[in-house]
């Protein structure tokens, strides 16, 4: 199972810190990241795509590999 929230449950504890903590800025020194992230994420469904916002954010890291495909184009099994 997932250990972080998701992105819809994220963008309602921002709206409801927004109401308590009154300005973007307070919200934003909340999380340590940008006040422009977490309007996006409030109000644009805006996905932050960088490990380190994420990570502070309480989202689950974004892991990405490369995968070959064959002749035929499907992909090859990984060898460890």
């Amino acid at each position: 199972m997932s250990d972080g929230q998701t992105l819809s449950e994220l963008a309602d504890e921002i709206l409801e810190l927004k109401s308590k903590l009154i300005t973007w800025r307070a919200v934003a020194q909340h999380y340590s990241v940008s006040p422009a992230v977490v309007w996006r994420i409030a109000n644009d469904g805006y996905e932050p795509k960088g490990n380190e916002v994420r990570r502070k954010l309480g989202l689950e890291e974004i892991v990405y590999f490369r995968a070959t495909r064959d002749k035929q184009g499907r992909f090859q099994r990984r060898h460890n």
